[in-house]
């Protein structure tokens, strides 16, 4: 088994310390470009599900009201 030094276990926790901050440093850049690309999709999605509503909704017309009114003038 090794044994190391005060001295070594120093700079070798520097080392560790430096790569941890160099994470740190990208997760941040990485996080703020995903966050901004999540807000951009949400406007599109958000535009999507209301068109989706838009159609439902002609569609529900089309299959309920109008059916009746036929029938109420048919009657």
């Amino acid at each position: 088994m090794d044994e190391y030094t005060n001295r070594e276990l120093g700079i070798l926790l520097k080392e560790i310390k430096t790569h941890l901050i160099g994470f740190s440093d990208t997760n941040k850049k990485e996080h703020e470009a995903i966050e901004k690309h999540v807000i951009k999709t949400n406007g599109r999605v958000k535009s999507l599900e209301l068109w989706r509503s838009f159609i439902l909704g002609g569609m529900g017309v089309i299959i309920f009201v109008i059916p009746y009114i036929i029938y109420q003038i048919m009657n």
